[in-house]
């Protein structure tokens, strides 16, 4: 079905607001939940944006058969900044700030890795940079009001891709009646550089994903799903910004075919071989342009 024209999704009626359940060792991952454990989905084998990228850009063979990576450092600090925002008392009892030490190398960071595990203790560059963003997310208009509307927040939405039948998984920091909302610490908010961001990061993906995990658990579309992206070093310069419908819809047609050649691997598991077809290669076209007499 092909999209003739850009929809401005941020104005439409708003929709009745759904609140998670709090999962517990019985619960069914399904519809919104909160406080599910990373080892848990896992180990359901539940589909996320990373991870279907993650297969997208790699054969069936290495995706099935390479170590699972941890959260990069990075990564640690978005999950803690969302905590510091949305949750400030289980992060002073989940995290450590040691504004006074630089170094990792520091006694001091490695008694407290020590007590709560490194993942979760944060030196002084960390530290500023998180509450920098933090600040600079509450300042800013937009986001401040978008925070401070009534809604779940650290929710994560499972339902089930309806040509596969795959459970995936979305994660909102904050729904409100009319949107959700993402925080994404980045290294620039330029209008320039956003559509590279959003391709690169495969956040049209994510949108798309959010979009329809919850129209699948509610029924109802969301009139947006809104990043915050916010500069990770000062002066924490945030933007606030929804994708097109035509974005929205490249990212659910990307995730599907991916989905769609997954599920073609997990039922012909005789597929995931180490036996890669012979192909032709050859130099990257950059390095041809001298030579335009002999190519073609």
């Amino acid at each position: 079905m092909a999209l003739t024209q850009i929809i401005d999704r941020a104005n439409r009626k708003p929709n009745a607001l759904f609140l998670p359940t709090k999962y517990t060792e019985e619960s069914a991952l399904h519809g919104y939940m909160s406080s599910v454990p990373y080892a848990t989905y896992k180990a359901a084998g539940v589909m996320s944006k990373y991870d279907i990228t993650k297969f997208a850009r790699k054969t069936p063979f290495r995706y099935f058969n390479e170590e699972d990576t941890t959260q990069t450092r990075a990564n640690q600090v978005g999950t803690a900044l969302r905590v510091l925002i949305f949750d400030e008392p289980n992060f002073e009892q989940k995290y450590m700030l040691l504004d006074e030490i630089e170094d990792r190398r520091k006694p001091e960071f490695k008694q407290a890795a020590k007590a709560i595990g490194a993942d979760n203790v944060f030196v002084a560059k960390e530290t500023r940079s998180m509450r920098g963003m933090k600040e600079a997310i509450l300042a800013n208009d937009e986001s401040r009001a978008a925070l401070e509307i009534d809604g779940p927040t650290l929710a994560t939405c499972f339902y089930k891709h309806a040509d596969t039948g795959v459970l995936l998984r979305a994660k909102f920091d904050k729904i409100t009646e009319k949107e959700g909302f993402i925080i994404k610490p980045v290294k620039s908010v330029s209008r320039l550089d956003m559509p590279s961001l959003i391709f690169n990061a495969s956040y049209h993906i994510e949108a798309a994903m959010c979009v329809d995990g919850h129209k699948s658990i509610t029924g109802m579309e969301l009139d947006a799903v809104k990043f915050i992206f916010v500069e990770d070093t000062f002066p924490y310069q945030v933007a606030v910004v929804y994708l097109d419908d035509i974005s929205i819809e490249i990212g659910r047609r990307t995730y599907s075919a991916a989905l769609a050649e997954y599920k073609e691997a997990l039922d012909n598991k005789e597929s995931i071989n180490n036996n890669e077809p012979s192909f032709m290669s050859g130099l990257p076209e950059w390095a041809m342009r001298d030579y335009e007499d002999i190519v073609i």
